[in-house]
């Protein structure tokens, strides 16, 4: 098994390890409850243990019952990371309820509050569940832009970002998402990376329906850090097969209605696996009446301002997907989700994502389809 992988199973399964002991410790009341808070846990530290052996041996393409445990597993870390942090709030009220009503402080801290929290953390999973499963809704962003061209006025950008197909999001989700776009009668589509998050021999065919996108629109597409983790050339050539023009660090001029637009991207982060790392200047070189950015990782922003993009587009964050990392994403990330004006030069829009990662779990955020509409400022 490659190094990187045994720090990072390492590091996974001794977090695992301690919440689960706290879950254990601060709700079990006898060893059969002990054994029931165990279990999940240790389930999700052995799901990622097996799939990361998996990928270490070559094994592609999973088996109907591989594909149904990995689907388990993330859902089942959906409700773990629920069930600690509602044990952790439980305690929190307990002890504030210690110095202002001792009954109350009992009734939290009994076996009846334990249950009470269980009860809460399966039903925020399911509360979570349903948006994620439903699919990508559209959002609707007008960009207000100084000195934009009059012919510019209303030219509309479709953004898709993480999707992430793979054992959960399958090609259903894909033409769903393609169908409202192409209702939507976008300018350009911007698919700002994390489309695909799988092994390609057994996942490409669950792509196929976002080949749809070229028939009614120009469509340009930008890495993220998760196609780099699945033989990223692979899906590169599927991408510039579906017809789409694929941005590495590089960009494309195109003329709407007499005004000159240049769309840059950029490659994430992650590419310095192949050899390569985002390069702002190069993807920004050319005069346009308006440039545009794709870059995945919202952190360039203030690179990109500087080099005189008017609007950047991103994601990656997916607004922390489900609550408490709603609040986490926050202290993480500069520019989290939504609309942000960078340095007073330049906008950036951060979406949530289109998809889910892990656990198919929507809690304080929404999946969706962006349309951004350039407007004068």
């Amino acid at each position: 098994m490659k190094r990187q992988y045994i720090v990072f199973l390492s590091l996974f399964c001794s977090i695992i390890f301690m919440a689960g002991l706290y879950v254990n410790v601060r709700l079990s009341s006898n060893l059969g409850w002990s054994l029931f808070y165990a279990l999940p846990f240790s389930f999700v530290a052995f799901g990622f243990i097996r799939m990361l052996m998996g990928r270490s041996k070559g094994q592609k393409a999973p088996s109907p019952g591989e594909l149904l445990l990995q689907r388990s597993n993330f859902i089942t870390m959906g409700w773990v990371s629920f069930l600690f942090f509602v044990t952790l709030l439980r305690d929190i009220f307990g002890v504030m309820a210690l110095y202002t009503n001792d009954r109350l402080a009992y009734l939290i801290f009994s076996n009846e509050g334990a249950h009470v929290a269980l009860i809460v953390s399966i039903v925020a999973l399911v509360s979570g569940m349903v948006p994620a499963l439903r699919g990508a809704s559209v959002k609707y962003v007008n960009v207000p832009i100084p000195n934009l061209k009059s012919s510019l006025e209303g030219f509309k950008i479709a953004q898709i970002s993480d999707l992430h197909i793979g054992p959960f999001i399958g090609a259903s989700y894909s033409k769903k998402v393609v169908d409202t776009i192409r209702g939507l009668s976008p300018s350009i589509v911007a698919l700002t990376g994390d489309i695909f998050d799988a092994d390609y021999e057994h996942f490409h065919r669950q792509a196929l329906p976002l080949a749809g996108l070229a028939e009614f629109s120009k469509v340009f597409f930008v890495s993220g850090n998760h196609e780099y983790y699945w033989e990223s050339s692979k899906w590169f050539a599927l991408v510039i097969q579906m017809k789409m023009t694929l941005l590495r660090n590089e960009n494309q001029i195109i003329d709407h209605n007499g005004a000159k637009i240049l769309v840059g991207g950029v490659v994430d982060p992650a590419a310095q696996m192949i050899g390569e790392k985002p390069d702002v200047v190069r993807a920004g070189k050319g005069n346009a009446d308006l440039k545009i950015l794709l870059a995945h990782q919202p952190q360039i922003a203030d690179k990109a301002a500087s080099e005189g993009f008017d609007l950047q587009l991103s994601g990656h964050t997916h607004g922390g997907q489900f609550f408490p990392w709603t609040l986490v994403v926050r202290k993480v990330h500069k520019y989290h989700q939504g609309l942000f004006k960078v340095a007073e030069k330049m906008w950036i829009y951060v979406s949530p994502g289109t998809g889910f990662w892990g656990p198919p779990v929507r809690l304080g955020t929404t999946p969706e389809i962006t349309l951004l509409t350039l407007k004068k400022a």
